[in-house]
Formats: structure tokens, C-alpha cells, sequence
């Protein structure tokens, strides 16, 4: 199927499931935050630095066979075969071969705000808008978890029923946490996006490096870097680990100083 059309079929049925709870509200509160989710979100993916490390070199955000592949220095072959020995492979191969565009798609989020999901310490945010139209679509929660069994079995028809078009993301994140919405709005971030619940959206191609608008590191992880920046300006012997994350560090500058991406530490 393709991704993009088969998610507009469903824009109907989001604006009838969000327009019933927003009508149902006399508080005004739930238009708001739909609003809010409206004007304010944008698409992100949270990464490890190893993965900074392998966008700035294709000047994109890749999929995840691609990393593979760009971690095995380009060795293809290598590269699926290390995919393929993931403990999730199974179930991500068989959300995606419902799909023409399956095995291009970058995993994120919808955020409106936060430092997005626990996939990584760095979260990479672009705006949708501001880039040529890709293949985009969003879900409730996280596909693999959501639609495939462990034996790797996916529920094509709930599936379908689910998918949504980025430009209905409010109205299905309104019509899934409508009960959870009053008027803090100070929690409505974390309603739409936290480390363990979030609404999942698949991207094809990535955007570019260049493209990113905001790359967002919670404070004390900032803390690290900065001392571990400091470390090895001084000399000291960093591990492996050490090491990738003061490159990334150092790319996610580079990206600052090239296309203006901001770089924000979240509490």
C-alpha cells in the first residue's frame, strides 16, 4: 500500500472522533489543546550519538538498515545482516512490508515540546512543513508493539484502520487523550509525547541534517558533554563511548554553525 494515501483516507474519521470530544467539552479546553497540538508540533526522532555521527555523514537522517550499513563501513551485505540479527527485526520487517516505502522509513514522534522518546539522548526535531513532501503518516502508539505479535504476525486491518495523516495528527491525538486534558497546560507536552507513550511517525526519505531545526538535550546530559568535551581538550583517554558522544557533540555544533539548528537543554 502507499503510506501517504492510504492515510488520507482516514482524515474523515479523525475529524469526526475529534470534532465528538471537542463538542462534548463546554470548558473550551479541549479545542485549545488541540490547537495547541495543531501549531505547535513537529516531527522527532530520538537517537544515540553513534547515529549523529552517521546522519553527518550522509548529510540525512537515515533509515535504520542504512545505519547499519554506514556502521559496517558501507558493507551492505554486512550491514542487513547486523538488521536483521535485531531482537525487533521480525516485527519491524513485518510492519513494513505492508508498505511500498516500508524499508526507507525513519522512526519518530509527534512533539510538542519535550525532550520526545527513550530512544536516545538526542532528539532531533524538523518541521514537516519546511521540507519537500514526504512519504508521512502517524499512529497511536509504536507500530512494532502495537500491530505485530512477538511471532512477527502484524494486524494489517488495525493497521489500516489507524494510520493518519500528519496534517490529522491533532485531531487523533485529541481524540486518544481527551480524557487525560484539563487546563495545565504546562503537562500538555508530555500528553502528546513522553518517553514511554507517544505517537508514533514514519518519514520517507529522513530529512536532511540541514533540515533540522532544534536537536534537544535534557540539562544534565549537557552537563556530561561539556565535561567530557573538556576531558579530551585537556587529553585525557576517553573510551569508545566517550569519545562518539563528544563527536556527536561536536556535530550537532557544526550543525548550528552551518544551518542555524538550535540546540535547547530540556529539564
Amino acid at each position: 500500500m502507499d503510506l501517504t494515501s492510504q492515510a488520507h483516507l482516514n482524515s474523515a474519521t479523525r475529524r469526526a472522533d475529534a470534532d465528538a470530544v471537542v463538542a462534548a467539552d463546554s470548558s473550551g479546553t479541549l479545542e485549545a489543546f488541540r490547537a495547541f497540538v495543531d501549531t505547535s508540533s513537529s516531527f522527532s526522532t530520538n537517537v544515540t550519538a553513534d547515529k549523529v555521527l552517521a546522519y553527518d555523514v550522509a548529510d540525512e537522517v537515515l533509515d535504520t538498515r542504512r545505519v547499519h550499513i554506514a556502521h559496517e563501513g558501507g558493507d551492505e551485505a554486512a550491514g542487513l545482516a547486523k538488521f536483521a540479527k535485531g531482537s525487533w527485526a521480525p516485527r519491524r520487517k513485518a510492519f513494513e512490508a505492508l508498505w511500498e516505502e516500508g524499508e526507507r522509513l525513519v522512526y519518530g514522534a509527534v512533539n510538542c515540546g519535550g525532550i520526545g522518546t527513550g530512544f536516545g539522548s538526542f532528539c532531533l526535531v524538523a518541521n514537516p512543513a519546511s521540507m519537500a513532501p514526504p512519504v508521512l503518516a502517524v499512529f497511536p502508539g509504536d507500530s512494532a508493539q502495537r500491530y505485530t505479535s512477538t511471532a512477527a504476525v502484524v494486524d494489517a486491518s488495525r493497521v489500516v484502520d489507524e494510520v493518519t495523516s500528519w496534517s490529522d495528527r491533532a485531531d487523533l491525538v485529541t481524540a486518544e487523550r481527551h480524557a487525560e486534558v484539563d487546563d495545565r497546560r504546562e503537562e500538555w507536552p508530555a500528553l502528546v509525547c513522553s518517553p514511554d507513550r507517544y505517537f508514533e511517525t514514519v518519514m520517507a526519505p529522513g530529512p536532511a541534517t540541514a533540515n533540522l531545526e532544534e536537536v534537544r538535550l535534557p540539562e544534565d546530559y549537557v552537563i556530561e558533554l561539556d565535561e567530557l568535551q573538556a576531558r579530551e581538550l585537556a587529553g585525557d583517554t576517553l573510551d569508545e563511548s566517550e569519545r562518539s558522544q563528544v563527536a556527536a557533540y561536536d556535530v550537532i555544533q557544526s550543525w548550528r554553525r552551518m544551518f542555524g539548528t538550535a540546540i535547547r537543554e530540556v529539564r
